[in-house]
């Protein structure tokens, strides 16, 4: 019997040790591919890694004053015209500063107003008057001193008289012919006619100085008219017609601040990124990258693709050339570019796609080209990649 049992257990582990080996040598089954990788259309291509753009660029979006972000007028996926306020930066200093500019615009224009009406209308009358009175002035003292000088020729007259009547009374009192008497009272005739003479003389000096000063008083009176009547002088009228637009151009200066302070869009696009929010400071930077600019714009109605060529494939590469894209795990189906233009400037390549085989040390040519299909779904910023026909001969 344990022969028996010994047996069937020895056909047992046989039958075991076979199967096992069967098992052994039987291939595992290859598991399905999740998806297709894209696959060169061309006989001969030169493959670049390519961006998605938008047919302006990314327009990075800056601030020229920092400040305390007010109002965020935009939001991400927006549309913009060329012009509309996107956020507003604190600008209350600055309007503090245009109350007391516009006070000072208010009185340099009275200063103007006043330089240029330079004295009263009512002043008019009262310096005609003035002009009146000095002429009539001069007219009496030129009538004085033509009376003085008569007096002083009378008075001569008088004198030459009494000479010949003190001649006549000393031939007749040498005759004995008049009493002495009269001859003496004649010659202090003389001498008191004489000294009429000196005063109307100097009466007439005193007249004719009146004179001059009525001539003086008069030329002041119609000079202080003239001026009256020729208004303000050109340079006080400059020089407050220079300190009102000093103060004009003071208040265009703060308006240019505050508008300054209102970041408007460049150009009709959309908002593509936005890093701003109402009541965080904003920081005048420049910056390099869409991932730390306030707001990244870009005209979306076309979109083009960056494609970054090897270097050591340019001389390959001809510009024109058709080309294919393939969205990174979007499906077999290539979108068609059109050529645009090639920028003329090699560049140190960018790390696009990760990973660990990819040559970051080398430079690239950068080709532009255009998504032919407008309703291609696509995004700004996804990676491609890309395939451009190349001449089988090179």
């Amino acid at each position: 019997m344990w022969k028996w049992m010994l047996g069937i257990l020895a056909l047992g582990g046989a039958a075991f040790a076979v199967s096992l080996a069967r098992r052994s040598v039987t291939p595992e089954p290859v598991p399905p591919v999740l998806q297709e990788p894209s696959r060169n259309p061309f006989p001969a291509c030169v493959a670049g890694a390519g961006m998605v753009e938008p047919v302006t660029e990314n327009v990075m979006i800056g601030v020229s004053e920092a400040g305390l972000v007010m109002k965020v007028y935009v939001k991400e996926g927006d549309k913009v015209k060329a012009g509309d306020p996107l956020f507003d930066i604190d600008a209350r200093a600055l309007q503090s500063q245009m109350v007391a500019a516009k006070a000072a615009v208010n009185s340099a224009e009275a200063q103007l107003q006043r330089v240029r009406a330079y004295r009263r209308k009512e002043e008019g009358p009262s310096l005609r008057v003035k002009v009146a009175e000095a002429a009539a002035g001069l007219v009496e003292a030129q009538r004085a001193t033509v009376q003085a000088q008569a007096t002083v020729v009378q008075n001569e007259w008088t004198v030459k008289d009494d000479e010949a009547k003190v001649k006549r009374l000393e031939l007749a009192v040498k005759g004995k012919a008049w009493p002495e008497e009269d001859l003496e009272r004649a010659q202090f005739a003389v001498k008191v006619d004489q000294a009429r003479v000196e005063v109307s003389q100097k009466a007439v000096s005193l007249a004719q100085a009146k004179e001059q000063t009525a001539v003086a008083l008069r030329e002041d009176a119609q000079a202080q008219l003239d001026l009256y009547l020729a208004g303000a002088w050109g340079p006080d009228v400059k020089a407050a017609e220079a300190a009102l637009e000093e103060a004009r151009s003071h208040v265009e200066q703060l308006n240019l601040d505050i508008a300054r302070r209102t970041i408007r869009s460049p150009l009709d696009g959309t908002v593509l990124r936005r890093n701003l929010r109402e009541g965080e400071y904003a920081v005048a930077t420049n910056p390099l990258q869409p991932e730390s600019a306030v707001l990244v714009l870009g005209d979306i109605s076309v979109r083009n693709v960056r494609v970054d060529i090897d270097e050591f494939d340019a001389q390959r590469f001809e510009p024109g050339s058709p080309a294919v894209a393939f969205l990174k795990g979007g499906g077999r189906e290539p979108m068609a570019l059109e050529f645009v233009r090639v920028v003329p400037y090699v560049i140190p390549k960018r790390e696009l796609t990760n990973t660990q085989r990819e040559v970051v040390d080398t430079r690239v040519l950068e080709a532009i080209y255009k998504i032919s299909d407008p309703k291609a779904r696509v995004y700004d910023g996804q990676q491609v990649d890309v395939y451009i026909k190349a001449d089988e001969k090179k």
